[in-house]
């Protein structure tokens, strides 16, 4: 996991890898001032989902307005799911059309105050939502 920005230059402390070990506490935060941020998280080999859960910090606030989530394709970068959503919250699912991918990327494209994020996950399920 990788991300633009993070708080204090400090990964240990507030990157993006601590949105995967399963611990409500620890989260990946911006350093104050920065309201947009991009996480790339690379995948072990290709998966397929049509999935993705985010989950804020809510103890410091519900702060992202809008976010982007994108897959790997060749050389670039597309749109998935439903493209530009709005806020995230305690928890957000979002139902998207079933993609192979070894990368994904969220782009926080606004956000009240640095964004805080504490969860991540792609899920594939058989029940369709779309």
């Amino acid at each position: 996991a990788s991300a633009s920005s993070v708080r204090g230059n400090n990964p240990s402390k507030y990157g993006p890898a601590l949105m995967l070990d399963g611990d409500y506490d620890s989260y990946f935060c911006t350093d104050d001032g920065t309201t947009e941020a991009e996480l790339e998280f690379t995948l072990d080999g290709d998966k397929t989902f049509n999935r993705v859960v985010l989950q804020e910090y809510i103890p410091l606030g519900q702060r992202v307005e809008s976010f982007d989530i994108q897959v790997k394709s060749g050389d670039g970068w597309t749109s998935w799911g439903s493209g530009t959503m709005s806020t995230i919250g305690h928890k957000r699912i979002i139902l998207g059309r079933s993609v192979t991918t070894g990368a994904v990327k969220i782009r926080i494209k606004s956000s009240l105050a640095p964004p805080v994020l504490n969860s991540f996950g792609l899920y594939n399920d058989t029940v369709s939502g779309l």
